[in-house]
């Protein structure tokens, strides 16, 4: 079964429909923006405490969303959590260690 690009967006919100986001399609926008917002106050040092906070409680919510949709995996090569987890720690360390 090939997959092709165009086609991202019927995975990315079935995924979601498994882990209860519903509407899916909302809930990816609201993703995409909280991202994006947490990213520009990341790189530009607006607010870094509370960007790296809300990074943090993104990358956690993304890691229970794996753990409901497919289980437990750790390893990130497997789809697993261990990156989402490592980065969500780095960004409770770049939070405290902050001077907003």
């Amino acid at each position: 079964h090939t997959r092709y690009i165009g086609d991202w967006s019927s995975d990315v919100c079935s995924s979601d429909l498994k882990a209860g986001w519903v509407p899916a399609h909302f809930w990816v926008g609201v993703a995409f923006v909280a991202q994006w917002a947490c990213a520009i106050g990341l790189i530009l040092g607006v607010r870094t405490r509370w960007a790296a906070l809300g990074a943090a409680a993104l990358l956690i919510l993304a890691a229970a969303t794996l753990q409901v949709v497919q289980g437990f995996r750790w390893k990130w090569n497997t789809g697993g959590m261990e990156y989402l987890i490592f980065w969500a720690i780095t960004s409770v360390m770049v939070a405290h260690h902050a001077h907003d």
